[in-house]
């Protein structure tokens, strides 16, 4: 039940601000909240899902997404974050920090999901 509030809670913050219109990444606060939000989740798969849907409706930094990454365990489930969530992050410059901790084939279908 717990679990449930939560995402509910979440995505009604999340429906709040589109990413699109980022001209900075979400406050400590609103991050703070939604990491929270991720953390008391029962699995890596709703993990995932929750930083999905907060990267299409929020300023995430790649910082911050580095802190929900740090939240999954199966390396199968950060990579699908990470392809998922590389062309929307906040701070595309920085993008590239992400891609430390996967094999080079992994990284090229990361960057081939950029020029889609």
């Amino acid at each position: 039940m717990k679990g449930i509030l939560g995402l509910l809670v979440a995505f009604s913050l999340s429906f709040s601000m589109l990413a699109s219109n980022c001209d900075t990444a979400m406050s400590q606060e609103r991050f703070d909240g939604f990491y929270k939000n991720i953390e008391i989740q029962k699995n890596d798969q709703q993990r995932y899902q929750l930083i999905l849907a907060f990267a299409n409706r929020e300023c995430v930094s790649v910082a911050q997404m580095t802190e929900f990454l740090n939240l999954i365990t199966e390396h199968k489930l950060k990579f699908s974050v990470v392809k998922d969530t590389y062309k929307l992050l906040f701070d595309q410059d920085n993008r590239n920090l992400l891609l430390k901790g996967f094999s080079g084939h992994e990284q090229m279908l990361i960057n081939k999901e950029v020029s889609k």
